[in-house]
């Protein structure tokens, strides 16, 4: 799946097996790990998705579109900050 506001990073569509995050019971407790993941949020299920996928963070899509591809572990900053030109 895409996601981004040009949809331009690339995330599996569900959960890989090799999820660092996987079978770890703290990933799904509150303001665990799951809850910010993309393809938690973004992917379609009986109500649709909580987030579509072109609101997602730049900067969290850009951190996880990293942690699935590389394994390096998402910096996910609670306050939004401008990226310098």
């Amino acid at each position: 799946m895409k996601i981004g506001s040009e949809l331009q990073f690339e995330i599996p569509d569900d959960c890989p097996e090799h999820c660092l995050f996987l079978h770890d019971a703290r990933a799904l407790s509150q303001g665990g790990m799951c809850f910010r993941c993309p393809v938690m949020n973004c992917r379609a299920g009986d109500i649709g998705p909580l987030i579509e996928p072109i609101d997602f963070r730049d900067d969290w899509a850009e951190e996880w579109a990293r942690f699935f591809k590389d394994g390096v572990l998402p910096k996910l900053p609670l306050k939004l900050t401008k990226k310098e030109d």
